[in-house]
């Protein structure tokens, strides 16, 4: 399919009453911005194989989460799967959600060199660490960390050798024949970066409903009623651990201006 079939498709699609009144009901008076943003989103390569009804969907769940579509911004980004587009939330868009819940005094994710991690107790929850220690620095972990209002708090750390043993369990793209192509290779620090956060708010945080919404819809396709398909991995209907996987070059932006 090429880059003009696809647009016209798309225009074709966007045109029907049934749509229309879709977008409408989702975002109202911002329909026309909503509209040319999806439009912009045809034009692009990367999802020119990609069903018109799965990048309105995704566009939606975006929409609905307020997360916007942007590779700038890092919040939330659309991406090819086969014929389909899938919704996914980078890891500034799981700390936005967290910030707007009200329950969060403090939220962040870090790497730790090996000469800066000294130990952690998962006992007593204590982490041992000098960040000013680089006399060894290679890469040993990354560390999620939450206080809530209440003086709650928590950490969670994984090594680098179980994140590439979670990226090989959930990510085809990673475990297949285009593993140079993913971005488990080609960005390893933003992909920690998410999983380590998300799996963090995910097992140990109290979750807003925004938040639910973000981690179950996170790695799914949708269609324009938001039903969602797991087409990666039937896990992440379950346990909010599918394959977690971008490659930047087939990010597609909507830029709302």
């Amino acid at each position: 399919m090429n880059q003009l079939t696809t647009n016209n498709s798309m225009a074709s699609f966007l045109s029907k009453e049934s749509i229309k009144n879709r977008i409408n009901e989702i975002v109202g008076a911002e329909s026309a911005l909503f509209t040319s943003s999806l439009l912009a989103i045809a034009r692009s390569p990367a999802l020119s194989k990609c069903t018109p009804e799965s990048i309105l969907g995704s566009a939606i769940i975006s929409a609905t989460l307020k997360l916007h579509i942007n590779q700038n911004l890092g919040y939330a980004y659309i991406v090819p799967y086969g014929n389909e587009a899938q919704f996914q939330v980078g890891y500034k868009g799981f700390i936005q959600l967290a910030l707007r819940s009200g329950q969060f005094k403090r939220l962040n994710v870090a790497a730790l060199t090996k000469s800066q991690f000294k130990g952690f107790d998962p006992i007593a929850e204590k982490i041992e660490y000098d960040y000013n220690d680089l006399s060894d620095p290679e890469l040993y972990c990354y560390i999620g960390y939450f206080q809530l209002t209440n003086g709650f708090e928590k950490y969670f750390v994984m090594t680098k050798e179980e994140l590439f043993a979670h990226a090989k369990k959930y990510s085809k793209m990673f475990s297949g024949q285009y593993a140079e192509k993913s971005l488990w290779t080609t960005d390893f620090d933003n992909m920690a970066k998410k999983t380590v956060l998300k799996l963090l708010l995910s097992k140990y945080a109290p979750l807003s409903i925004e938040m639910q919404q973000a981690i179950s819809s996170d790695q799914a396709t949708f269609d324009v009623d938001g039903n969602a398909k797991y087409i990666d991995n039937e896990k992440q209907k379950l346990t909010g651990e599918a394959k977690q996987d971008l490659n930047l070059e087939d990010i597609t932006n909507i830029n709302e201006e």
